[in-house]
């Protein structure tokens, strides 16, 4: 594989320095590359989206000093593996640890693909929430909840069939077994629901790891659509930053599962997480 920036230059585009995509020229970037073939132009959609991924992920590494861990922690020789992206020492250090959950079919590292393509790539990826993590004395560690399978084999990865598990397999296996005392979420979309549900889930164990975690910032979470029974003591730490076109920040009562649901100031789903940033770092800091 080229290295992520030869490989955007290849399709001629480059990320200038205000983190917006754009053409070799300067000029912005076009879906329509061919107005004639739409099939070519969510084609080259894609293929700049997955370049796009190594680029953010490089710049987590290079820049932000994250390091990719496998799992599952324990694969054998042979076996199909993903990874998350963590701070490093972020196990065994005091500071308080922030999970970034990306909400569904979402690559590693992003928030939304269409704001990372076609307004920012540092808002639109997870970028900004991690220089601003670090800048507020977090350590961070990024889920890949959507790398289900191996890319050439197809064969399930254990530990994260679904979403839902890897989550799950993530929590056990690392963020549980931090030293910090102090966790705190922030989840999107379809990742509200991952959560979620693992909360309810260690409640209903009695696991005192879960106490751990202190707060938990959604952005417009789907947690309503996906079975769960109870919240619990995740509704009482949750606030749902919620796709609506009142003010930002303007109280919208709890949902039917006792979460408080605050309006994000913007009415598109995507966005939600970009506009709510400072309201977020505000809830998980209480």
């Amino acid at each position: 594989m080229l290295a992520p920036s030869n490989s955007l230059a290849e399709l001629g585009y480059t990320v200038n320095a205000h983190y917006h995509l754009v053409k070799l020229d300067g000029s912005p970037y076009v879906y329509n590359v061919d107005p004639s073939d739409r099939a070519f132009n969510q084609a080259h959609y894609e293929a700049i989206g997955d370049v796009l991924t190594e680029w953010i992920v490089e710049q987590l590494q290079s820049v932000h000093g994250l390091e990719r861990v496998s799992v599952p922690v324990d694969a054998v020789t042979g076996e199909e593996t993903s990874f998350v992206l963590m701070s490093p020492g972020a196990l065994v250090s005091e500071k308080p640890l922030m999970l970034l959950i990306p909400g569904f079919a979402i690559q590693v590292g992003q928030w939304a693909r269409k704001i990372v393509i076609n307004e920012s790539v540092y808002k639109g990826s997870m970028l900004e929430y991690v220089e601003r993590a670090h800048k507020s004395g977090y350590n961070v560690l990024i889920f890949n909840s959507n790398e289900n399978r191996g890319k050439e084999s197809g064969k399930a990865i254990r530990g994260s069939v679904s979403a839902e598990e890897h989550v799950k397999y993530v929590w056990n296996e690392l963020a549980s077994k931090a030293k910090t005392d102090r966790v705190v979420v922030v989840a999107h979309s379809y990742g509200g629901l991952c959560i979620m549900k693992l909360l309810a889930a260690l409640e209903k164990q009695g696991s005192s790891a879960s106490a751990k975690i202190k707060r938990v910032a959604l952005t417009d979470s789907v947690h309503s659509i996906g079975g769960l029974e109870e919240t619990g003591k995740g509704g009482k730490i949750t606030v749902n930053f919620v796709a609506s076109n009142k003010e930002l920040g303007t109280e919208l009562g709890p949902d039917g599962f006792g979460v408080s649901r605050v309006s994000a100031g913007t009415g598109q789903h995507e966005q939600t997480t970009v506009t709510a940033i400072d309201l977020v770092f505000k809830h998980l800091s209480h």
